[in-house]
């Protein structure tokens, strides 16, 4: 028999803690049984120290120290009031907003109360939004607080991007200290010239209270890698009247134009920055060449051939995730779904589920690891169907159609959206028009927006984006390239304005170019034109000078090629045929 006497029975509210929160924070918002007050900039903040000292250890500490007194008083200096409020109000809800504009004092109130969670949803989201604007008032912050996890994100950003973050007023204001740090760093250029024109910059926008840093910042630049005409015609002229600048000089000439001296020189000048990254280009429309892979040394600024794919069809889709080439469809004595992936560090080549739908002349490109496929030609027309493939099931499926079928058109990826650019109908006559219309894709809505146009019909185009930009190189004016008008101009697309503008001309009139990034500029490869056919010409653009540049050339004539940017180091990978 059960004995109710001696029965234990617990009840447990599931709302309890909830209550209670919410209850004292009513009293917080009410100033109701409130034991302490925080003093800032002459503004009182009222609250509970069982509250404040059981989610802070700062304030556990803080009101350790006033133990006996009715009213506990704690004082506080260089912290911004509304931000303050906010983390106190976090103290009692859980919750905290910030923005672009407020995080910076949000991090440094919450650092200073010791509240973890809340620096690290600062952290996180600082490093998402991270540009050339914000990264150097990031990195001071950083710095000055010890926040490591984010140091290293923002640092490298830095590097990367060192050449147009020295061209922000924000740089020019930065301390020596934080330039000499930067400066001794493996800063991502295209030459020594960058990292002088930065420090000469600098120097410049307070001379007379920047000339006695010139020699810490001259040790600091690789001297003897500068043109002799730079030397001589600008870094001797900034050293005049400083002491110590003229031995510099003597001795970056020496180990420039004296190697033998070099073991006796003072300052041992053989420090050189490597970039960060460089790349590779893949496919083709040659048959001969369409499956070698060829690398950029951009140390010796030369090509070598990196991996034979052993992929013939012509004008497939490339993307690269990781150490995967992923070649999609293409064509040679047909029209293929075949979906094939070359391992570029084993060279072991797989067979992946096939597309769909068979197409040539598509553009692909990838988010988040998941494929996207656009448009092209099936053998009988141009097509406006996309496919993505999904990374977890491994299946191609379709996804919403563009509006119109497109061939041959350009392809880039800006804030999270596909822009399909340009191209045109081949179900017409092969004298048809190209398209200058422009549409973008979401891929987390599956739909499509109409854009703002191009200035020119173009077809066999490509397109690259970056920072907030997008650029579109040469192509052609009609499917019919014996007659066909051929373009050198470039267009640059502007978010902010939403208009589309022309930028420096590549040197030549083609279509079917390549375009990636190398650094912080962009590289045209190949193309073809009616006189030469087919180009190996490579030329570089710096977005900030609106310049072109030659490269070396690539060792195969390419038309219809892919370029993307890979790790610097894999001009030393040695590829395991397996």
């Amino acid at each position: 028999m059960c004995d109710l006497h001696n029965s234990v029975h617990i009840f447990r509210n599931p709302d309890h803690k909830t209550n209670v929160l919410d209850r004292i924070y009513t009293m917080y918002q009410q100033n109701r049984r409130c034991d302490v007050e925080i003093v800032l900039n002459n503004q009182r903040y009222q609250g509970h120290s069982v509250v404040l000292s059981a989610i802070s250890e700062y304030f556990d500490t803080k009101l350790d120290n006033n133990l006996g007194t009715s009213l506990k008083e704690i004082s506080i200096d260089n912290l911004d009031n509304d931000a303050t409020q906010r983390v106190i109000d976090y103290c009692y809800t859980g919750e905290i907003e910030f923005s672009h504009e407020t995080v910076l004092k949000i991090i440094s109130t919450a650092g200073l109360f010791q509240l973890e969670p809340v620096v690290k949803a600062c952290c996180d989201f600082m490093a998402s939004i991270i540009n050339t604007e914000n990264c150097l008032q990031f990195d001071e912050t950083v710095n000055l607080y010890g926040y490591s996890s984010l140091a290293e994100k923002v640092t490298n950003y830095i590097l990367k991007n060192y050449k147009k973050i020295s061209q922000t007023t924000q740089f020019l204001s930065i301390s020596v200290e934080r330039l000499h740090r930067f400066l001794q760093m493996n800063l991502n250029v295209s030459s020594e010239r960058d990292v002088f024109d930065s420090v000469k910059a600098w120097l410049y926008h307070d001379m007379p209270n920047r000339k006695q840093h010139i020699p810490l910042l001259l040790t600091s630049i690789i001297l003897p890698s500068l043109p002799d005409s730079v030397i001589f015609g600008e870094v001797q002229p900034l050293c005049e009247g400083v002491p110590n600048c003229p031995d510099l000089i003597v001795s970056a000439l020496k180990w420039k134009n004296s190697p033998s001296t070099r073991l006796n020189s003072a300052i041992q000048w053989n420090k050189s920055r490597t970039p960060l990254s460089t790349i590779i280009v893949a496919g083709n429309w040659r048959h001969e060449s369409v499956s070698k892979v060829e690398i950029y040394d951009p140390n010796n600024d030369s090509w070598k051939e990196f991996l034979n794919t052993n992929i013939t069809r012509k004008n497939a889709g490339y993307v690269l995730i990781g150490d995967e080439l992923i070649a999609i469809g293409g064509i040679d004595s047909a029209v293929h779904t075949t979906v094939e992936s070359v391992n570029l560090k084993t060279g072991k080549k797989l067979t992946l589920p096939p597309l769909q739908e068979a197409r040539h002349t598509a553009v692909a490109t990838v988010i988040e690891d998941v494929i996207y496929i656009f448009g092209g030609n099936n053998g009988s027309k141009t097509i406006n169907s996309v496919e993505k493939w999904d990374p977890v099931t491994r299946k191609w499926s379709f996804t919403t159609p563009m509006k119109i079928g497109r061939e041959g058109c350009g392809i880039a990826v800006l804030d999270n959206e596909i822009y399909v650019i340009g191209g045109f109908n081949r179900r017409f006559a092969k004298n048809d028009t190209g398209y200058d219309t422009v549409e973008a894709f979401c891929p987390f809505s599956q739909m499509w927006r109409t854009c703002v146009s191009l200035n020119e019909a173009r077809l066999a185009v490509s397109a690259i984006s970056i920072e907030d930009k997008i650029y579109v190189f040469g192509g052609r004016l009609q499917g019919n390239f014996n007659t066909s008008i051929r373009y050198k101009s470039v267009e640059c697309y502007n978010k902010k304005t939403n208009m589309w503008s022309f930028v420096s001309d590549i040197s030549s009139s083609r279509y079917g170019v390549a375009s990636g990034i190398l650094g912080n500029d962009l590289v045209i490869v190949g193309g073809a034109d009616l006189v030469t056919w087919d180009f190996n010409s490579v030329e570089k653009y710096d977005v900030n000078l609106n310049k072109w540049k030659p490269l070396a050339p690539v060792l195969e004539k390419r038309e219809n090629t892919n370029v993307f940017s890979v790790p610097i180091s894999w001009l030393y990978r040695e590829i395991s045929l397996n």
